[in-house]
């Protein structure tokens, strides 16, 4: 069904890198009056998902539609299609939060991270002196959604930092460069069909993230298509109008979805992102959504 953009498809709580609860996030969507269909779509976990889930099942509401998803972490496999990242990041959305394979999935993903924080805490110690307590450690490796950030935190914490942003323009782009190669990989191919296998659909988050030229950008979006991907994020805070234009006509060319987020994370993560969509970023145009998805009211 099409659908005006009263909706926003990708924001974050506190279950992964966001500012505000499950809970929260579904209070500002009521205040707010300008958003009708919402989705809470954190990195590489569902506890934030399942946590408003569980709430509405108790507390009913009819004004608003609530749609579980995640934002999954995948290695872009074809060398063809890395261009200065090798990293995207896929949407899903209506599938089983219970599923086996998003459950394993998801465990990989935190096994991988883990390593990864490891492994860059170790590097972090030939740069420099670098102090942290043991309890730190331990209560940073607790999360559900463990990145590179709550290491810049922990530098700026104890002031071997004047902000995160220094944290990783200096020190944490050094590490990340000595312990990428060394990770294992999670690739597209098992993103996408673990999310189709659950019962989900899948949507390209922020294509310009890519940083691929538009030609190249097409060709993988229809390498993607051929693994299942349904939908492109073409209406995006980052995403420029003009941008956000091409990725429409891609969308239509190549019968896809058309879906859009703000990647709302709260003011002090993103101090310019604000639920919903700006009018710059297309309010006239619509979004189309899998009728399985957006239920009908």
């Amino acid at each position: 069904m099409t659908k005006l953009l009263k909706v926003d498809m990708h924001i974050h709580t506190t279950a992964s890198d966001g500012e505000y609860s499950p809970l929260d996030i579904y209070r500002k969507v009521k205040e707010t009056r300008q958003i009708e269909t919402f989705a809470i779509t954190d990195h590489n976990t569902v506890s934030g998902a399942i946590e408003l889930q569980n709430y509405l099942d108790e507390n009913p509401d009819n004004k608003v539609t609530y749609i579980p998803g995640i934002e999954m972490s995948a290695s872009v496999q074809n060398p063809k299609y890395k261009a200065d990242k090798n990293q995207l990041h896929i949407l899903g959305y209506g599938f089983d939060l219970h599923h086996p394979l998003i459950k394993q999935l998801i465990h990989k993903r935190k096994q991988i991270t883990q390593l990864n924080i490891q492994r860059q805490l170790e590097e972090l110690q030939t740069l420099g002196d670098f102090h942290f307590t043991k309890e730190e450690i331990e209560e940073m490796f607790k999360k559900n959604s463990l990145n590179r950030v709550d290491i810049a935190r922990l530098l700026l914490k104890h002031g071997y930092v004047k902000s995160t942003k220094e944290a990783f323009q200096t020190y944490l782009s050094i590490t990340k460069e000595r312990v990428r190669k060394t990770l294992p990989k999670i690739y597209e191919e098992e993103v996408i069909e673990s999310i189709k296998e659950a019962g989900g659909y899948v949507s390209l988050a922020h294509p310009t993230q890519l940083r691929l030229d538009l030609e190249r950008l097409k060709e993988y979006i229809i390498y993607l298509q051929h693994l299942g991907l349904d939908a492109i994020e073409v209406y995006h805070s980052q995403q420029k109008r003009n941008y956000s234009n091409e990725l429409y006509r891609i969308a239509k060319e190549l019968d896809l979805y058309i879906s859009g987020g703000s990647d709302y994370h709260g003011p002090k993560v993103k101090p310019n992102v604000h639920l919903g969509l700006d009018k710059g970023h297309g309010r006239e145009k619509v979004l189309t959504l899998p009728s399985h998805i957006l239920k009908q009211k």
